[in-house]
């Protein structure tokens, strides 16, 4: 019966169909099976495409990924996700998420991943040469599993902390007792992240023949750079930077038709991204991406998180009241971010002024907003409008993210004027605001503004504040005891994981809160 079970699961996974669910381990597969399986280059090819679809089931898993990244950074309203409890009364309480457990405090469905991708790269070097068309495959898939355990491990780590760190499957010795495994400090993790990346930069080649949604040598560069950002290692993270930048293999949209067109998959600016365009045989895309769209971008739904557009674009600012006020609203900007990525809710506002000889004005102001990055939508039925789906990929790297992360390298070292030429080079291309002291603060600030503002909707936004460590001046209630306790990190749930793993420990924040 186990033997039929082992089977049937890596057979799921290989066949890029939903794994079955383990927590840390994934079985091996046993002797009969390998002599079946790990024969050839095919073998190779579809575990590695295994571990992509898994890892596209743990972003995609109840919405998170935009939770995470966006909702905790509070930039989204809370809209028809069943989230209100995380963000009642603005104390964002990670530690109450009923219904939403498996989503926001399991990390098994990362970890299935991880598992995917520790049986590949052990069982890829045991397929003997007679089973490769190309010999020199074995190596890119190898690559890319590194790369894969790399991004994943980079996500547990950002979401949870302190990862459980295992680098090989579950030996069949092992079966009947599982070792347990305490969790690794964010250093020793980030050790290990580091040397799966260096490790994927020596294997794969510049850009993988099937485009963006699988990884290349530059995928590996920028993840190592957002690793490096992480560890605030300032000059590791401006090498890895211009590795990218400097190949001339990707290109910044050039103007606003091509802006709108990068989250339809494989753009010139794309350097990895996870598939998710329309497949007839089971949609999956509007689930996701609805959580974010609504009316009139998705017909009858109304549930949808919307952007707060002032903090974003500064459209609510401070002014006289004797001053024209009508050109300091964003509705006039020319930043092509904000007039094209959004679809905007107004509100009327009338203005009135002391001097009675002046009389009121009535502005419409940007009040919220749809975010439309992954606004594809079309219809199985376009006659009738039926059968909604979104066709857009989910973009995790692109040059945009890296030349701004680069940036905040530089204003992290004091170059400020090279950190606002480089940022720059996105800013004016987007037609954006430059730098203001007045406005902005710290070129810092204006920098981790820039990113937000670029990068909204991308998985960025709550990490960078973080990482920036400018989180507890934007959400105040993060100062003190919550940042010193690491409070930003999401609890992990005892009940369901502790059972597999003993040495497991909560976060010490929420182990006391």
């Amino acid at each position: 019966m186990k033997r039929k079970l082992i089977y049937a699961c890596l057979l799921a996974v290989v066949a890029i169909a939903p794994g079955c669910r383990k927590y840390l381990y994934e079985e091996p597969i046993n002797n009969s099976y390998d002599e079946i399986f790990w024969v050839n280059e095919k073998a190779a090819d579809q575990s590695v495409a295994g571990a992509y679809h898994l890892l596209r089931n743990a972003i995609r898993n109840e919405n998170a990924f935009f939770t995470f990244s966006e909702i905790a950074a509070d930039i989204y309203t809370n809209g028809g996700w069943n989230y209100a409890s995380l963000l009642k009364g603005g104390n964002f309480r990670f530690g109450y998420a009923p219904y939403l457990e498996g989503a926001l405090w399991d990390w098994s469905r990362y970890y299935d991943a991880i598992a995917q991708t520790n049986l590949a790269l052990e069982k890829i070097p045991t397929i003997p040469e007679s089973g490769w068309q190309d010999i020199s495959r074995r190596d890119k898939l190898r690559g890319e599993a590194f790369f894969l355990r790399a991004y994943t491990y980079f996500q547990v780590l950002r979401i949870w902390g302190e990862p459980v760190i295992r680098l090989k499957p579950l030996q069949e010795s092992e079966l009947d007792n599982p070792p347990s495994i305490p969790r690794s400090s964010d250093a020793e993790a980030i050790k290990v992240i580091r040397q799966d990346i260096d490790s994927a930069i020596k294997l794969l080649e510049n850009n993988h023949p099937e485009g963006s949604v699988r990884a290349g040598k530059y995928a590996a560069y920028a993840l190592k750079a957002h690793v490096a950002a992480w560890a605030h290692d300032n000059a590791a993270v401006i090498a890895a930077a211009d590795e990218v930048i400097n190949s001339n293999e990707f290109q910044l949209a050039q103007d606003s038709t091509e802006l709108v067109k990068l989250w339809d998959g494989g753009s010139s600016e794309s350097i990895f991204e996870i598939s998710m365009l329309f497949n007839p045989s089971f949609d999956e895309s509007s689930g996701f991406f609805n959580s974010i769209l609504q009316e009139p971008i998705t017909k009858g739904s109304n549930g949808g998180n919307m952007v707060i557009l002032g903090r974003l674009f500064q459209v609510y600012p401070e002014v006289d009241a004797y001053k024209d006020l009508t050109p300091l609203f964003a509705d006039t900007s020319t930043d092509q971010r904000y007039r094209h990525l959004f679809f905007k809710e107004h509100q009327e506002k009338i203005i009135t002024y002391p001097d009675p000889a002046r009389k009121p004005d009535t502005v419409y102001t940007p009040i919220k907003a749809i975010l439309t990055k992954y606004s594809n939508v079309n219809w199985r039925d376009p006659k009738n409008e039926v059968g909604l789906y979104v066709n857009n990929n989910l973009v995790l790297l692109r040059l945009a993210d890296i030349v701004l992360l680069k940036a905040e390298a530089l204003a992290n070292l004091g170059r400020d004027a090279e950190a606002l030429t480089t940022a720059y080079t996105v800013t004016d291309l987007r037609k954006g605001r430059h730098y203001s002291l007045a406005i902005d603060g710290t070129v810092k600030d204006w920098v981790l503004d820039e990113r937000h503002r670029e990068l909204l909707g991308e998985g960025a936004s709550f990490f960078d504040m973080i990482r920036t460590g400018l989180l507890t001046e934007r959400i105040p209630l993060y100062k003190g005891e919550r940042w010193e306790q690491k409070g930003y990190y999401w609890p992990i749930n005892m009940r369901s994981l502790k059972p597999t793993n003993d040495k497991l420990t909560q976060n010490y924040y929420w182990a006391t809160h």
